[in-house]
């Protein structure tokens, strides 16, 4: 009984040491294999990440473009026929129509504008509401969800004028009644037009418009805000 209870005891503490001896070896290569990938690659040891578990996180590339130019013929309309509702029944006017000029990178479907705010001296003129605008010619059965092609740009309706009804923005579908829609541009001044376009992709083409308005179609312009 002597021999076996020492031999025992002996592989107790054979087994006890290996423990110990197998902890601090994990702890070492724990603590020590970070800083010497760090060595290796160059990159802080808090900075290492296995490429298979890195997360994806890269930016979409923007597919639709927009643009405005005063010198673009399919951006600007003069002397358009505009027919307006009234008590009467509707009306025939002539007006300036503005467009705005949507391209596409690859194809893009199912593209809606949506005008996002107007602004004057930085205060918000439309409380909230984001409006459809309608792809020219507006009378098409595709002028709210257009199918774009590479080369083959199309043009947004965001505004029209004349001299007889001032500046008007051509919404489409029903509208809140919160807005003065036919009120918005009755004084001159500056105003930021900002309009939206999405589409099947997950990003949305913004741009950005300073709308210079003297009360008079011809003298008044509209720039890109950089």
């Amino acid at each position: 009984m002597g021999a076996l209870g020492n031999n025992l005891a002996f592989w107790i503490v054979l087994s006890f040491v290996s423990l110990i001896l197998w902890l601090i070896f994990e702890f070492s290569v724990r603590k020590w294999m970070p800083h010497k990938l760090s060595a290796i690659t160059g990159s802080p040891p808090e900075k290492q990440v296995l490429s298979e578990d890195r997360p994806a996180h890269s930016q979409p590339v923007p597919n639709v473009e927009c643009s405005f130019d005063m010198n673009d013929p399919g951006c600007v309309r003069p002397n358009t026929n505009i027919f307006l509702s009234g008590p009467d029944g509707q009306a025939r006017t002539l007006a300036t129509w503005f467009r705005i000029k949507v391209e596409t990178i690859h194809r893009a479907e199912f593209c809606t504008g949506r005008l996002l705010s107007v602004k004057r001296a930085g205060s918000e003129l439309l409380a909230g509401e984001r409006p459809m605008l309608a792809f020219a010619p507006r009378e098409d059965a595709d002028s709210r969800q257009k199918l774009i092609h590479p080369g083959v740009p199309e043009y947004l309706d965001f505004l029209w004028a004349n001299q007889t009804e001032g500046a008007q923005i051509p919404t489409i579908g029903i509208v809140s009644q919160a807005v003065r829609w036919d009120r918005l541009f009755e004084m001159p001044g500056d105003y930021i037009i900002s309009v939206g376009i999405t589409h099947s992709s997950p990003t949305i083409a913004r741009i950005d418009l300073q709308f210079r308005w003297t009360l008079d179609p011809i003298t008044s312009s509209i720039s890109i805000v950089q």
